[in-house]
């Protein structure tokens, strides 16, 4: 069981990134990134359309789950504090992790690099040996992410729900 610890000022830094709790004021970066087709297409749970609305629905359910889950979203930052993504790290042993990142932000290796500090974070901080993940069959983009931060691809395996496409399976990827 985790013990609550005040948590507003955690972050995780990398030689580009800061990973930190997402914030009120991430609100525009948030909607900005959720327009992206890419992104609807690939979380399946996402409301579409996305506005103000559901990014301050997101920002409570992040909150909560900080306060009461085993898993911690980050907000994905460059050195100038500016959101571009966000990342999620289960603090439990096979957890999923899960991420995205703004379009505008993609073939710079910083999801690689992000999800790489939140799987030695789990670990080093946490004790967590082996974390999953998994993705759309026809997410090459992470996909490849996953495999250049150490996952190893599994199999593929049903989904639910089905993604928005009508796509009821997902590839798995596994580390530990």
């Amino acid at each position: 069981m985790l013990r609550p610890v005040d948590t507003s000022d955690m972050e995780i830094r990398t030689e580009r990134l800061v990973l930190r709790k997402p914030r009120i004021e991430d609100v525009p970066a948030i909607v900005a990134a959720c327009q992206d087709p890419e992104v609807q297409r690939f979380i399946p749970n996402l409301p579409v359309p996305y506005g103000e609305a559901e990014a301050r629905v997101f920002l409570e359910a992040v909150e909560r789950e900080w306060r009461e889950s085993e898993a911690r979203t980050f907000a994905i930052c460059g050195v100038d504090d500016r959101l571009v993504g966000a990342v999620t790290a289960p603090l439990t042993e096979g957890g999923n992790v899960g991420y995205w990142l703004a379009s505008t932000e993609r073939g710079k290796g910083l999801m690689t690099e992000a999800v790489r500090a939140i799987v030695r974070w789990s670990r080093e901080e946490h004790g967590i040996r082996r974390l999953t993940l998994s993705t759309h069959p026809e997410n090459h983009a992470s996909q490849a992410v996953a495999e250049k931060a150490g996952f190893v691809r599994g199999g593929v395996s049903e989904h639910e729900p089905p993604f928005r496409d009508g796509t009821t399976t997902h590839v798995d990827f596994e580390i530990g």
